[in-house]
């Protein structure tokens, strides 16, 4: 988690996975919750695309990080949407969280520079 929060508290971007159809990658847990796997670095999300044929025709995308809090924030939360960040591996494994704590983390990293100030 403190890789994605510096990555994104610099970068002031987040990575997904799109698929052809224009859905974007989301888990579903074994209790019927759902996380969406985001990743800081566009380096981090081909690694893993290159695991899983699933993969096969997506493309990583990212959107800026004051986008993705407009736009995508409210719908998670709505939903109950958890974010999963820099999953890794050939089983993607990696931490979840609310969508929220994760956001806070990013916002209050010492890399973070608030740009709307």
């Amino acid at each position: 988690v403190r890789a994605f929060c510096k990555d994104v508290g610099k970068s002031k971007r987040i990575w997904t996975i799109q698929f052809p159809d224009g859905a974007y990658l989301k888990w579903e847990n074994f209790d019927g919750s759902v996380t969406m796997p985001v990743w800081s670095t566009e380096s981090r999300v081909k690694k893993v695309m290159k695991y899983e044929e699933a993969f096969e025709g997506a493309a990583p995308i990212s959107f800026g990080f004051d986008e993705f809090l407009r736009y995508w924030l409210p719908d998670l939360l709505e939903k109950g949407t958890g974010l999963g960040p820099n999953w890794a591996g050939k089983n993607l494994m990696g931490w979840e969280m609310g969508a929220q704590e994760l956001i806070d983390r990013v916002k209050s990293a010492p890399w973070y520079q608030d740009d709307t100030s």
